[in-house]
């Protein structure tokens, strides 16, 4: 098969606004493909897509694929697998890049079965070797290691990146990429399977890897009450909770909690430090969080130097008056949508 030397990456979208991922896929494309002196598409599903697109082909690219997926619409992501494989069939393409989101992780993962090539999934970062290939770093048990995959003989190279783990570095381009428009004809086959619905999940349940905000409690808490207290503003935030080595050892919150060297390692949008001083040990496990924000009543804990942004005061103090905003703007929200539906 002649390849194409292009880095393609899979655009997601909802509700017709871009997700910051797609941002940062654009970002990674974008330094992967100057490297290998390649260039850089995207690939967008939706319905009524010509804005998105349009915006999306002002930066850097010199292509948008947009597949217009309304005969696609309600199936499961076979259907969209198929679509994407074909076109890749067809363009074959170097590198695919995807988000380790639900959505991309799913498609990935299909292309990689259907197109027979590899796959390295959840990456944190990606680099080139010297004779053009993908170098897909990856963390293998529970985060502890981490290990560079190679796919050096099949193609596309496949890659998924975590969200949160590449800065967003966008130039508009001087030109505007030109937008391509598939129509899918899926097979019978893959549209036999409807997805029926959708079921919010527990963000108390969810994994904390994947956790987009995180409010964090350590020896400062004092307790498991203290958590409690957490979890309240964890879910005003939209989030779940975390905890140093001094509080899962404690027995204050369960050992899945646990951030850290030797815990979990996270890198959420929001990481909030409550009552942590910022040990190694801990801060090797979050240092990768987007924003984080540090509340102790110590000004001179470490935690500080790595905080976006730092509050000193009783934690009890902050949290709550944060909770009791976070509140009134909820149920301010409320009205204002009840307004609107009257």
């Amino acid at each position: 098969m002649t390849v194409n030397k292009e880095v393609w990456i899979l655009a997601e979208q909802k509700d017709g606004e871009l997700e910051e991922i797609t941002l940062e896929l654009v970002s990674a494309g974008r330094r992967i493909a100057d490297k290998l002196n390649n260039g850089l598409c995207a690939v967008i599903f939706g319905d009524q897509l010509a804005g998105l697109a349009d915006n999306l082909a002002r930066y850097s690219l010199d292509r948008v694929y947009a597949i217009n997926d309304s005969l696609l619409r309600g199936c499961t992501t076979e259907a969209h697998i198929e679509a994407f494989s074909n076109l890749i069939k067809k363009a074959t393409p170097e590198i695919l890049l995807c988000g380790a989101t639900l959505l991309g992780s799913d498609i990935a993962a299909g292309l990689a079965a259907r197109l027979e090539t590899g796959l390295a999934s959840d990456c944190t970062y990606l680099d080139v070797s010297d004779d053009g290939l993908l170098l897909a770093t990856r963390p293998v048990y529970d985060d502890r290691l981490q290990v560079v995959v190679v796919c050096p003989v099949a193609r596309p190279q496949i890659a998924t990146i975590r969200p949160g783990i590449e800065d967003i570095k966008l130039t508009k381009a001087g030109g505007k990429a030109k937008v391509i428009t598939i129509d899918p004809q899926p097979s019978p086959a893959v549209t036999q399977a409807r997805v029926i619905g959708h079921t919010k999940a527990d963000l108390k349940t969810v994994r904390l890897d994947r956790a987009e905000v995180i409010v964090a409690g350590g020896r400062g808490i004092g307790g498991p009450e203290g958590f409690r207290t957490l979890e309240e503003l964890a879910e005003l935030l939209g989030g779940c909770i975390g905890a140093s080595l001094v509080a899962t050892d404690n027995g204050w919150v369960s050992d899945d909690k646990h951030i850290g060297q030797t815990g979990v390692v996270v890198g959420p949008r929001l990481y909030v430090a409550v009552g942590i001083s910022g040990s190694i040990y801990h801060t090797m496990g979050m240092k990768d969080s987007k924003l984080i924000v540090a509340i102790n009543r110590d000004r001179n804990a470490p935690i500080f130097s790595l905080a976006d942004m730092g509050i000193v005061g009783d934690w009890r103090e902050v949290v709550s008056a944060t909770i009791s905003c976070l509140g009134e703007t909820e149920e301010s929200a409320k009205r204002e949508d009840l307004k609107y539906k009257e």
